[in-house]
């Protein structure tokens, strides 16, 4: 992933691009995926707070679409 070497607001703007791109997406895993990722970089920034609402985010939409075991939860969660 390209956008874990950039300062976090580029890296944002690569993760809202691709929440764009995939916005018609036919995979069930997005948007769930892109908020994920968007926790991993907010608590790479030391922002857990940020973190914790995009893993929440992530969740939700996981659970909207019935997805179960086959995203990457990061084990950061558990660190916060």
């Amino acid at each position: 992933m390209q956008h874990f070497d950039k300062p976090l607001p580029v890296a944002l703007q690569y993760l809202d691009s691709l929440q764009t791109i995939t916005k018609n997406s036919k995979e069930d895993y997005y948007p769930a995926r892109i908020y994920l990722l968007r926790g991993n970089l907010y608590f790479r920034s030391d922002n857990p707070q940020a973190a914790l609402n995009n893993y929440i985010l992530g969740l939700k939409y996981a659970k909207e679409k019935k997805i179960k075991g086959r995203l990457p939860w990061p084990t950061s969660v558990s660190l916060i």
